[in-house]
């Protein structure tokens, strides 16, 4: 007697992703307890002179938007702040945060899963379990361990969140028939992908994600166009990052000498360092420096032929001139040297005597 080909029950799969779902977080939990200290961590201290200006009041607000390796990281701040204020920088707070929006994010992805009507008991089983092992899984260790990566989990959680409340708002459109409660949605989904952009650099990418689902599903064209102008205001005309060195190439800098505190004159003792530093210790940062100089500024003598510099070229001036004459522009003889060919000679005289008598400003 033949039998047909055998169906893998599926309530024996959805019990291996729980089991393994439940493992992995287990486990994750197990790392981040054993690898946590009570000192402050190592990544967390890169921030504290950002941390120091804002408790020292100095553009307390704008201290929140201060940049780190080219991300926006208005929110990732106020938690740093929130962390060094009240657990001493142990990355106690950061931890919870995000394991936090890990666990809202499985939350609402789950809930989904049930309640679409057209997936089994055992499927919806099988998706809660993959969900779990992919929230928690060994690649999200790190992002827990290290308190600056916190930045992912408010990048990515709240763009999932943005995903799922423009899909409510389709649903509360089209198939409840409440506008108000729609509109509701669509400003929650701009107001999660405004956290996810000002969280990290790859935020802007819901923005692209956002519009295409909204053209997708078929919103309201004022509904998508109230999207996409809320992406150019949020987002910014530079598109990314206010910081352009992020993106690589050559960038050319300028200061001046005499705003470094200590600066002097220049001897044969000065030097100039270059330093090419990124925010995250564990970052490969590869730098050239090219084309420098020195440049020094020189506006000249508006009256050359005034050498003792009282306003004037008179016989003052020709005395002083007669003491270097024939002697090389040497110190106590450079003003001399009146059309500045290296030595104090007949040319510098006659050029003092066409001006004689002559004011100067």
């Amino acid at each position: 007697m033949e039998s047909g080909p055998s169906r893998f029950p599926g309530w024996v799969l959805a019990a291996i992703t729980l089991f393994g779902a439940g493992v992995v977080l287990t486990t994750t939990l197990y790392f981040i307890h054993q690898s946590h200290w009570s000192g402050p961590a190592a990544d967390l201290w890169f921030r504290l002179p950002h941390v120091e200006r804002f408790f020292a009041g100095e553009d307390f607000f704008w201290q929140l938007f201060a940049e780190g390796g080219g991300h926006r990281m208005f929110f990732p701040n106020a938690l740093f702040i929130v962390e060094f204020s009240l657990f001493r920088g142990t990355n106690v707070f950061l931890n919870a945060c995000g394991l936090a929006l890990q666990a809202i994010t499985a939350g609402l992805l789950i809930s989904c899963v049930w309640k679409e009507p057209h997936l089994s008991r055992s499927a919806a089983a099988f998706l809660t379990g993959l969900t779990g092992m992919l929230l928690f899984s060994s690649t999200q260790i790190t992002n827990f361990v290290r308190p600056l990566n916190v930045c992912y989990f408010l990048a990515f959680a709240p763009l999932t969140w943005s995903v799922l409340a423009l899909l409510r708002a389709r649903d509360a459109h089209q198939t409840e028939g409440r506008p108000k409660a729609a509109r509701a949605w669509l400003v929650v989904s701009i107001a999660a992908a405004t956290v996810a952009t000002y969280s990290m650099f790859n935020g802007i990418l819901g923005w692209p994600a956002l519009l295409l689902l909204s053209v997708g599903l078929r919103l309201p064209r004022l509904w998508i166009g109230f999207l996409a102008l809320a992406a150019v205001a949020i987002v910014g005309p530079n598109g990314a990052s206010p910081n352009p060195e992020v993106f690589g190439g050559w960038v050319q800098k300028q200061f001046s000498l005499a705003s470094i505190s200590g600066f002097n004159e220049l001897t044969t003792q000065f030097r100039i360092r270059f330093i090419a530093s990124d925010t995250d210790p564990q970052s490969v940062v590869e730098a050239g420096v090219d084309g420098v100089q020195l440049t020094i500024l020189d506006c000249g003598a508006s009256c050359p032929t005034d050498i003792n510099g009282d306003g004037s070229t008179n016989v003052l001036d020709l005395i002083d001139l007669l003491l270097c004459f024939g002697l090389p522009a040497v110190p106590g003889c450079e003003a001399e040297d009146v059309n500045g060919d290296g030595v104090v000679n007949v040319l510098d005289l006659i050029q003092l005597l066409l001006s004689f008598g002559q004011i100067c400003p």
